[in-house]
């Protein structure tokens, strides 16, 4: 009788053991679920997600000559993804092109490969992050193959969604930015609008990530060509006409003497000859260029 009692006290314990257990398993295995959907969750928030139906483009599109490129550029969708599924998107109204024997682009850097310029020697859709007097970065595109130096500079951009995002982004008050053309109509208002720095230099914009650029068929404008902005530094290169934007779009950084009028429909080579003309209809509430900034002067390479 003693020993049917013990061995069968000595069951229960085995069986309140085994309950313990599996009790425990399937705590451990909720706990382990519940973590797993946490770490998706913040994987989620890690990874931002191209926008269905949104028309990425590829290296293709980028490795072509700066001259190209940054007529091309003009009308697409820059796209700029945060965590917590933030999103500002804008389209490009306004590049300039730095490239070959430039003397712009070559007395700005002075030649030198090195891990900062490393990016303007990569192929076509990676990000270059420049800086101005030490205070504002500024957006370039590298542009052809890889090893030759060519790139986009993004100058001026309309944003088309996020606004808000971007006004906080720039810490500006919303008198500051009440008719929205403040906030982006110059290459370090960009970046800062967009919270892109010098981080960034390197990246490929060339698939849905943080930074891409998305076509969206809007090309029912006409570009016009002038000179670039503030390179005195570049002897006869300051003449080529190799800044580009969208004729009468008031966020552009400023207007300036029109040396040619481009349709982009027509835009298929380098070499291709525009039309020519001294004089087009532009919007008057854009500024005039100015004819030295310290603060928006563009080097590629200064510190």
């Amino acid at each position: 009788m003693q020993q049917d009692f013990e061995l069968q006290n000595h069951n229960n314990l085995l069986q309140s053991d085994a309950l313990t257990h599996q009790t425990s398993q399937e705590s451990i295995s909720k706990n382990n679920g519940n973590m797993t959907k946490r770490i998706e969750i913040e994987e989620k928030k890690e990874v931002p997600l191209q926008t269905i139906g949104e028309k990425v483009l590829d290296r293709d599109f980028f490795t072509v000559d700066h001259l190209t490129l940054a007529k091309n550029l003009l009308g697409k969708v820059l796209v700029r993804r945060f965590r917590e599924n933030q999103v500002i998107k804008c389209r490009i109204v306004e590049t300039e092109a730095y490239g070959g024997d430039d003397g712009a682009f070559k007395n700005s850097y002075h030649g030198k490969y090195t891990e900062r310029t490393k990016p303007l020697w990569m192929e076509g859709g990676h990000l270059y992050i420049s800086l101005v007097h030490g205070l504002h970065h500024c957006l370039n595109f590298s542009a052809a193959g890889e090893g030759e130096l060519a790139a986009v500079l993004v100058r001026a951009i309309e944003i088309i969604e996020g606004f808000d995002l971007a006004v906080q982004n720039r810490n500006l008050k919303n008198s500051v930015s009440k008719l929205g053309k403040e906030v982006t109509n110059g290459p370090g208002k960009v970046c800062a609008a967009l919270k892109i720095d010098k981080k960034m230099s390197g990246y490929n914009a060339t698939k849905p990530g943080e930074v891409y650029v998305v076509d969206q068929d809007f090309n029912s404008f006409n570009i016009i060509a002038s000179k670039r902005i503030n390179i005195d530094y570049a002897g006869e290169s300051v003449h080529n006409p190799w800044r580009f934007y969208i004729e009468n779009n008031r966020f552009i950084s400023c207007k300036g003497e029109v040396l040619e009028v481009i349709v982009p429909s027509r835009i298929a080579r380098p070499d291709e000859i525009h039309e020519t003309v001294s004089e087009v209809n532009r919007e008057t509430n854009i500024k005039e260029c100015p004819s030295i900034s310290f603060l928006d002067k563009f080097k590629f390479g200064k510190k």
